[in-house]
Formats: structure tokens, sequence, C-alpha cells
């Protein structure tokens, strides 16, 4: 969300517990609360399926009174509401809310694929903000008897580093460590040195790995001295792979600075499958982390999935993946690769054909009305049919292939001279749509006996009645706005 104009990443509870502390608040005397807002904004879906920021006009808390419900989509997503939120649905054309109480398993929700521009309008960061220091001079932080540039611009170096700390780093008290292998990462390494007038040594190590006891591998740690920067590092992301996050200020960043910052983590943890699998994925014991990254992918339009990759007593690892020949071509042109290998490997893969986003892109089947009266307008017997079959309930059309017809209805329209604009609008608003139709794969009554949650919360948002949280989950308002 946007508070005060800044992008914040921040609990719903948090935020409206922190809100309703001081103004003008409104209570039925029921332990219930609503303040009026004018500092929030929130993404919401239009009609035309379109992700846009909304102010907030209201907050409200109330006591959960009764059951809560929890929906898991296809895609790994997860939500927590009472029976009588609503949620959203595709219904004749307009996306229209349902009660979670409504909800069943193989409905589809709106999940965000694209997140419009965010920018926090800053141009830097100041360590000061972030750790305790002895003193500033002359643009310098001092800490004990070191002292480092306060003021870090945010530009690829920065970006770089921090993304490549995610996934190849850990810091000391003292240092921060980067370990891989490649000659890039070196000099990565360097130019952020050079620019932060620091110094870096260089380590080597051989050693066998668990599951390959009879494999030789070497690893290569760029170790940069600096507490100033260990502390500074270690306050935005952590240290040690389970808890490591991304600084927050990342998401109002410049697209060009998140695409550096996703290029260093991908660079060291990601991989480029172009077997059965055609995908881009990368792997990840901390769970919030993949998550994370996920959001972040939706600032380029591209749709990515979580899923439980490997599970034993000791840890579960978790996966990202992009999917699709369309959208390994928008991380390609919009994010890459510095590592040559990992360059030939999505060169390879984007030119080849590839429809796997259709696993989870469908688009619902009220679309398919559209379809079927197009091809009958158009006369496309010999296509009657593949497109008659969206028709009916069951069936839902994978993005690509609604694409290809779209293609074809054109042309034929333009040859023929037939009008298809009242049916092929809807189809347009299928096709360029920001979210992605989710289905719901599990629904988990939780009984209020089990759970010790005190208050639920709820946002108004004049217009689209609609807000999106962190998981890209959309979710219908329901305050009831006050008069």
């Amino acid at each position: 969300m946007k508070i005060n104009n800044q992008v914040s990443k921040i609990k719903v509870g948090e935020l409206i517990d922190n809100e309703i502390k001081e103004g003008i608040i409104y209570s039925d005397g029921e332990d219930s609360f609503i303040k009026k807002v004018d500092n929030i904004k929130v993404m919401t879906v239009s009609q035309d399926e379109k992700i846009e920021w909304k102010q907030v006009s209201e907050i409200s808390k109330h006591p959960v009174n009764g059951d809560l419900v929890q929906v898991t989509t296809r895609t790994g997503r997860k939500v927590t509401t009472t029976l009588s939120h609503s949620h959203l649905k595709k219904h004749n054309d307009s996306i229209v809310p349902i009660l979670g109480s409504e909800l069943k398993v193989g409905d589809m929700i709106p999940i965000i694929k694209t997140t419009p521009e965010s920018l926090n309008n800053f141009s830097s960061v100041n360590i000061s903000d972030y750790i305790e220091y002895d003193t500033i001079d002359d643009e310098l932080i001092y800490l004990n008897r070191s002292n480092l540039r306060n003021t870090i611009a945010m530009d690829g170096k920065f970006a770089w580093l921090l993304g490549a700390y995610l996934a190849e780093g850990n810091c000391t008290d003292y240092t921060v460590c980067i370990t891989n292998i490649n000659p890039e990462f070196e000099e990565n390494v360097r130019l952020f040195c050079e620019f932060m007038n620091l110094s870096y040594r260089k380590t080597k190590k051989f050693g066998n790995t668990p599951t390959m006891p009879n494999t030789i591998y070497e690893s290569i740690s760029y170790h940069i001295s600096s507490i100033i920067l260990a502390r500074f590092i270690k306050s935005l992301c952590n240290t040690g792979s389970e808890t490591k996050k991304i600084p927050t200020f990342v998401y109002g960043a410049s697209k060009k600075f998140i695409a550096t910052f996703i290029k260093g983590y991908m660079d060291g943890d990601g991989n480029v499958s172009s077997g059965k699998n055609k995908e881009v994925r990368v792997h990840s014991i901390c769970k919030e982390l993949v998550e994370e990254f996920r959001t972040l992918f939706t600032y380029f339009g591209i749709f990515s999935t979580v899923s439980i990759s490997k599970h034993n007593k000791n840890s579960t690892l978790y996966q990202l993946t992009i999917y699709g020949k369309e959208y390994i071509t928008i991380f390609n042109n919009e994010i890459g690769s510095d590592l040559p290998y990992k360059k030939e490997h999505l060169k390879i893969l984007i030119q080849k054909e590839d429809d796997s986003s259709s696993r989870v892109e469908k688009i619902p089947h009220d679309i398919g009305r559209h379809i079927t009266k197009i091809s009958s307008l158009l006369s496309l017997k010999g296509h009657s049919r593949t497109y008659s079959r969206y028709e009916r309930y069951s069936d839902s059309i994978g993005r690509v292939t609604l694409g290809r017809f779209i293609q074809i209805f054109k042309e034929e329209s333009e040859r023929k001279q037939i009008n298809i604009n009242d049916h092929l609008k809807y189809c347009l608003i299928s096709y360029n749509s920001d979210i992605v139709w989710d289905e719901i794969v599990d629904i988990s009554i939780i009984k209020e006996s089990d759970y010790n949650y005190k208050y639920v919360y709820d946002f108004s948002v004049p217009g689209n009645e609609t807000f999106a949280l962190f998981s890209g989950i959309v979710v219908h308002n329901t305050l009831n706005t006050l008069i």
C-alpha cells in the first residue's frame, strides 16, 4: 500500500491498530471502530480488469465473532477472512462479490499479474536511518573507528549488491561476504567497493557436497570489510537463509533499480531450465523471501508461482517458477543476466514454441459465450467445435490460446467486413488483463475455538470497492461506509 504516498509493506492489523490510536474514531459501542482516512492508497481491480491505485476512505476493526475461512489457490496463495467477507469472481462479464461462505473448490479468484508504477521518488538512502552510529561529519557516518559514505545512491551497483547478498551473502559483525564462483560476481563486487571507497579480499575453498560426496567443488568468497556496511545490510536484509528479507524501500524504487536487484538475486540462486519444463526458477528455504520476489516480478507484468519443491524433517525448500515463453521473454528483456551461460540458456528458451503459461493463466468460462458468438458471426465452421467447447461451464481457456483466437477473429472480421466489436471487446479485456484468475484448490473452515484472533480488519475503497493483499489476492471490501 501507499502511506502518505510512500510504498510500504505492513500487516493490515498493525496498520489499522496504529491508525485508530488517534484522531476522530467512530464506534458502535460494541468494540468495533471506524475511522476516516485520506493518507492511504491500496491497489484495486476495475471492471476492465486493470490494477490501479485507489484512495482508501475508511478503515475498520471489529471482533471476529464466528468461524473463519482460509482459501488456498493453485499457485500457492492463501487468504483468511470471515465467512461473511466478500471475495471476487467473474460472472457475465463483470467482477462481482461472493461471500466466503459461498466459495467452493474450483472457483477462480483474481490475483495481481501487473503492478502499476509505485515510485517513492527518492534517489538515495541514508545509512544513518537504519543503524546506530557515533556521529555524522562531512557526509561520512562514523562508528567506532570506522567511517563510510552515509548516503548511497539508488543505482545499479547498490541494487546488484542487495540482490546478490540475498542469494549468496552473509554478514559477520564486521564483514559482508558474497560467495559465487562466476567472475562476473567479482567484477560487480569490485565496482560496488570502488563506488563506496571500500576494499575486499578474495578466498577460495574446496570441499564435497553432502548429496555428491565424490564430487569436489570450488567456492570463491568476496569479503567486504566494514562494520558500518555489515550493520546496514543486516538491518535491511537480515542474515541467515531462513530470515532474509527484501528492504521495504525496494518496492518504491525505479523499475531499473528493481530489475538489477532481481538480476543480482537470480544470477546467484536462480536457474534456467530448457528441458521438459521450460521455466526460470529459484529456490529458497525462506518462503517469505520467494513470496516477496513473486511480488516484485509483477512490476514487470510477470506472473509466477510459489510451491514446495522439497520437504524433509529438517527444512522445506520453496520454488518460485516463471512459466511460458511470454513471461520468460519479458524476464530476458527487462531483467536478464550478467552470466554468459544464463544469457545463452535464456536465448535458447525464448526461441522455442511454448504455451506452458496456460497451466496457470486460465480465463473463466464466461468468455466462452463471446468466443462462440464471434465464431458464429464469422461462420468459422471449421473451428466450431474448438470454439464452442469453451461455452460449457466446465471449460476455461488459456490466455495464449485466447490471443490466437483474437488474431483469427480480427483477420476474418476485416476480410469479411463483419462487425464483432460488441463481443470482441470482452475477449480483449480478458487477454489484456492485469490479473490472473487463480483456481481455489482448498477451503478450510477455522473454528472460533481454534484461533486466538481478536479482531478482523477492512478498508472502504470508493470506486472499485476492492483491495489487494501482498499475496496478490484481490478481495471485495465489505465495510459499510459512514453517512
